[in-house]
């Protein structure tokens, strides 16, 4: 095994022996991820685009009706209309819906599942997936279950950690925190009560594991902190009427550490397993592990972004592992992994082609012979949004382009999306510069982190580069060497807020900002 890079803290390995497959269901698993993936503005085009997701947000829309909430729709559409101390509210009920939609389609596409497992929250949107309870009585749980929470982060909040539970044992010492997730062999989440959230990041800080606070997650979940809400939810949902049926499609259940099938979901208190889910210790090594004795070897990453395909990679380590996001399944069911051949033929006679051809060559050394215009920056170049962001902005700072629509790196996976996009911009003599309004974003920008990984990234949804690296050059000519420092994997793939420049003073100082985060953060590049 070689590592690369510079590295601070320990590391270790673990080994685990898997049982050959045994009573296997078939091969294709849907894995639905938790809360954390969701962020304004996803799926939106599928609204307008995909029937499963225009019916079931039209579904949502109206059942929001009895609990007094704005359209659901608005947290992919109008995400600024919704107000701000009802927000996880909005995200919640928008990803479950948006996953039980996208579950749906696949299965429409002849892409269905054999089986299927969640992480954490997804299990709400997994239940109904496998058949066991309908849209509509999970959907008023999932509202129940964010109304009925305790005030954001009151109880505490929820920090990924590098390492296993043994490495943690020292950390879990302390009162009030609790192992809450294994998402990999080395990649862990603790819970913490707010008492004891400031000693333990000290501790961690002065021992140098790499770790990061989860803010978009508003609980400490899966830990006895949520005891009381347990309670509470579960005498709220034994007062609806609940009609459970047998999965048409089976579960491995994240809060049970069962299979439920067909033939023993008659054993299952619905009830108990909803409400569990809140101090239920996630597993997901366990579920992984499951899933692959019963014979999957293809997972369907069913939720926005890639949130779980570095678990599913480390845990199941072997040459015949098939995974595949949402991003690339849509891109294939819609056409839209390659244009038309009129297309691309024109496009490839642009001068605009030809740039990227040299802009690539420069950045990553490929020779122009091997670089086409239906080729994926990172599925076939290997180039992260990194390297993307790179080239493309070599082009736009030579060309001094401007454009009056937001540009966003994100959207642009091919070399034929971004010769489009090119075509469409309007050249000015002015290079691309913040503007007033994009100053004021700045101010309102994450910096997000991949809690499995510990790797950081600038980035405001998708909307990073355009805003940021203007400011950035004032402070280093280079702007990619700061963002290395932060970032190893692409920026769809990052999500999590870690940190939000709160102040919109127009003496904000990034050097300083920089400065601060680089001391404070610098050994997140040890993975």
């Amino acid at each position: 095994m070689k590592a690369h890079g510079q590295f601070h803290g320990a590391y270790q390995v673990d080994v685990i022996k898997r049982a050959p497959p045994q009573n296997t269901f078939g091969g294709r698993a849907y894995v639905v991820p938790g809360q954390g993936g969701a962020f304004p503005g996803m799926f939106a085009e599928q609204l307008t685009t995909v029937e499963a997701f225009r019916q079931r947000f039209a579904q949502a829309d109206r059942l929001s009706r009895n609990f007094d909430l704005h359209p659901i729709s608005f947290y992919l559409t109008r995400p600024g209309a919704l107000p701000a101390d009802k927000i996880h509210i909005y995200r919640n009920c928008a990803i479950y819906v948006a996953e039980v939609a996208l579950g749906e389609y696949l299965r429409e596409q002849g892409l269905g599942a054999d089986c299927i497992t969640a992480h954490s929250f997804g299990e709400c949107a997994g239940l109904v997936l496998s058949g066991m309870v309908d849209f509509e009585t999970m959907f008023a749980i999932v509202v129940q279950r964010n109304i009925l929470a305790p005030p954001a982060n009151q109880l505490g909040f929820m920090v990924a950690v590098s390492g296993s539970e043994a490495a943690l044992a020292p950390y879990l010492a302390i009162p009030g925190v609790y192992f809450a997730n294994r998402n990999s062999l080395k990649q862990s989440v603790l819970s913490v009560s707010a008492a004891a959230g400031e000693e333990l990041q000290k501790r961690l800080r002065d021992q140098r594991v790499p770790h990061v606070v989860l803010q978009q997650l508003p609980q400490p979940y899966h830990s006895p902190l949520m005891q009381d809400f347990r309670r509470t939810l579960h005498e709220r949902l034994s007062q609806m009427t609940i009609k459970v049926t047998a999965p048409s499609t089976p579960i491995f259940s994240g809060v049970l550490h069962q299979w439920i099938t067909a033939d023993n979901y008659q054993k299952i208190d619905f009830v108990d397993l909803v409400a569990r889910q809140a101090t239920e210790k996630v597993d997901f090594v366990e579920q992984l592990q499951a899933l692959s004795e019963k014979g999957m070897n293809a997972f369907y990453e069913v939720g926005p972004g890639q949130m779980l395909e570095t678990s599913i990679k480390a845990v199941l380590n072997h040459k015949d592992l098939v995974y595949r996001d949402s991003d690339s399944l849509l891109r294939q069911l819609l056409g839209k992994a390659k244009a038309s051949t009129e297309n691309h033929e024109k496009l490839a006679n642009t001068k605009w082609f030809h740039k990227i051809k040299a802009s690539i060559q420069a950045v990553a050394g490929y020779k122009a012979d091997e670089i086409d215009i239906t080729q994926s920056f990172q599925n076939d170049l290997g180039l992260d949004s990194i390297k993307k962001a790179e080239i493309l902005f070599r082009i736009i700072d030579e060309e001094k382009l401007t454009s009056s629509t937001d540009f966003s790196i994100a959207q642009l996976n091919t070399i034929y999306q971004a010769v489009e996009y090119l075509e469409n911009y309007t050249a000015s003599s002015d290079p691309l510069r913040v503007t007033h309004e994009t100053e004021t974003n700045l101010m309102e920008t994450f910096w997000r982190a991949d809690p499995r990984t510990g790797h950081y990234v600038l980035d405001k949804g998708a909307e990073s580069f355009e805003v940021l690296r203007p400011v950035m050059d004032k402070v280093q000519n280079d702007f990619f060497t700061i963002a290395t420092t932060f970032v190893q994997e692409t920026l769809a793939r990052h999500r999590r807020p870690l940190l939000v420049l709160e102040s919109a003073d127009s003496s904000f100082d990034p050097e300083a900002f920089l400065s601060d985060i680089h001391a404070r953060y610098s050994l997140f590049n040890a993975t």
